[in-house]
């Protein structure tokens, strides 16, 4: 018991000698905004760490959970390719359905009543369907490629009459 006293001390000194340091960093302080509380209150579960980014890519990174570190790389611009896009989706929808009253208390409660009552069948509805999208572009795509050579350029076509007309 003694030695978390000593460790949430030592995080609360680190935090405010921070907080000292970004203040004297500052070269536009103004008086409301230089004052920084002291009274900070001590983290009881300071809970695990968050994982460590594994690339510098430019596309948005979602941990699945927290044993496996597994992590889904997201395409950028697709959002039919997320299903946290289409769960977003639906809980607009939902909240939008059954706002009445227009207040931000309604739609917090509508939120939470949405995110208490999604079923495990409901997520992996969400998942499949983004599963089902991404096999209609990959099937697409190997469409695309397999008749690309048969495609007709028109530019090669044009340079070719030309020669023909210029001989």
């Amino acid at each position: 018991m003694d030695e978390e006293k000593k460790t949430m001390e030592n995080q609360k000194n680190q935090v405010l000698s921070r907080l000292r340091n970004l203040r004297s960093r500052s070269s536009s302080s103004s008086s409301s905004s230089s004052a920084i509380s002291t009274n900070i209150m001590p983290i009881s579960n300071p809970g695990p760490s968050p994982p460590r980014k594994l690339s510098n890519s430019d596309r948005p990174s979602i941990t699945l959970t927290e044993q496996q570190q597994e992590t889904i790389r997201l395409p950028v611009k697709h959002c039919m390719l997320n299903a946290i896009e289409l769960a977003w989706a639906g809980l607009k929808n939902y909240v939008r359905d059954k706002n009445v009253n227009f207040s931000f208390n309604d739609v917090r409660n509508l939120a939470y009543q949405w995110m208490t009552s999604l079923s495990a069948t409901t997520a992996m509805g969400y998942i499949n369907e983004t599963r089902k999208i991404e096999h209609m572009f990959k099937k697409s795509d190997r469409f695309t490629e397999e008749i690309e050579d048969q495609l007709i350029d028109e530019d090669e076509d044009v340079d070719s009459m030309t020669e023909e007309m210029d001989d």
